[in-house]
């Protein structure tokens, strides 16, 4: 079904003014703004984060187990100077995990019939060339389009002007659909979409459809009251742009691949609001979590739309997401078990050693949760145990 952009464009209006008052606020999470510890298991999170905290773990975590919050706290410092901790709302930069928010615009416009998969770039923009007439939203999604990355290209990620023109004066890196590979310039271009739809800023448009309706009070990029005691500035000693507000605010380029920021109780929130089916109705909730492509260089990790899939360690399908901003250290996991129904959220404000520190606090975090991994205890040489598999 093919919408003419009129068209599409009223549809969109009269879903915005239908949908906005008629969903209900989410089943769980909604007050979720304490700290909390509960039980034996949430205790020995607490006990292996507090631990992990006196060998440079800064950051903010919540794991969950069957809908119940089991661990909800934060570590570490927020601000250096003047010293301000981390807490339990304090907000961080959700790095590349971006992607998914821009995923689920594009899937929700889908599943309202106003675009589809299989839509061309040519549907959107204007002078698209040849070579780049038949990308589809599919393959901007499962990065597939063979467009290079922003910084491949040299863009100005710091221009408010329009990059798509940039990106298709770029050279293809291989043929649309060929294989998998990351680029933000994939991501920009679903913003965009969202915006040309739509007639609304990416991040208004994510906020009045997504944010304000699931309670997510601390999320966003410029549209939030940020308190500034509140937000959790890059801990690095080699950076001076530390306050992850500003840093994306700074590079308009970012907008749809990087830089929302959250805190670990918006985004259960905001999984909450994913898995129900009263909001996505099971064939485009499942279109988001499908296995589309395998990652390159990996035998086990799948690309969906705005998330990674695959068979994990205990056989579980493990839907999750990583991204990072170096030298920033900011980090974020998000992690769903989803046969075993639980979650492990991990945002973090610096990096240990050499790794994506939030992601790899996430994988000992399910090992704790579970039982079935033996998770080393933090010292001075080795403060992460880096051998637990996903």
């Amino acid at each position: 079904m093919r919408v003419s952009k009129s068209l599409a464009a009223l549809l969109l209006v009269l879903a915005v003014l239908c949908g906005s008052s008629a969903w209900a606020p989410p089943k769980y999470g909604i007050h979720l703004d304490d700290v909390l510890i509960i039980g034996d298991t949430g205790q020995a999170v607490n006990d292996y984060l507090t631990d992990l905290e006196e060998h440079g773990f800064d950051g903010a975590v919540l794991v969950s187990s069957k809908r119940t919050v089991l661990l909800h706290n934060a570590y570490g410092t927020a601000i250096p100077e003047p010293h301000i901790e981390n807490h339990s709302v304090t907000a961080f930069s959700t790095a590349q995990v971006t992607r998914q928010f821009t995923a689920a615009c594009i899937v929700e416009l889908m599943q309202q019939l106003i675009i589809e998969p299989d839509d061309r770039l040519d549907r959107f923009f204007d002078d698209v060339p040849d070579d780049k007439q038949g990308i589809t939203l599919h393959q901007l999604l499962t990065n597939s389009s063979g467009l290079p990355t922003l910084e491949e290209l040299g863009a100005d990620l710091k221009s408010k002007d329009d990059l798509a023109p940039v990106i298709f004066s770029s050279a293809l890196k291989f043929a649309p659909g060929e294989k998998y590979s990351l680029s933000n310039s994939d991501y920009y271009l679903l913003a965009r979409v969202v915006e040309i739809i739509s007639g609304l800023p990416y991040e208004t448009y994510l906020r009045q459809k997504f944010f304000i309706q699931l309670w997510m009070q601390r999320s966003g990029l410029k549209l939030p009251f940020w308190v500034d005691t509140l937000v959790a500035r890059s801990l690095s000693l080699v950076v001076d742009e530390t306050d992850p507000t500003t840093f994306v605010r700074r590079r308009p380029g970012l907008n749809g691949s990087e830089g929302i920021i959250s805190t670990v109780g918006d985004l259960y929130r905001w999984m909450d609001g994913l898995n129900d089916l009263e909001r996505f109705e099971p064939e485009y909730h499942d279109m988001m979590f499908e296995r589309y492509l395998m990652e390159p260089g990996s035998d086990s990790v799948w690309v969906g739309y705005g998330w990674r899939i695959q068979t994990s360690r205990t056989g579980d399908e493990l839907v999750f997401q990583t991204g990072q901003i170096e030298p920033q250290g900011w980090g974020c996991a998000i992690y769903q078990y989803r046969n075993a129904d639980a979650i492990i959220i991990v945002l973090t404000n610096r990096q240990i050693g050499d790794t994506n520190t939030a992601d790899v606090v996430a994988t000992n975090l399910s090992a704790i949760l579970f039982g079935d991994r033996e998770v080393a205890a933090p010292t001075a040489d080795k403060p992460l145990d880096t051998s637990i598999p996903r």
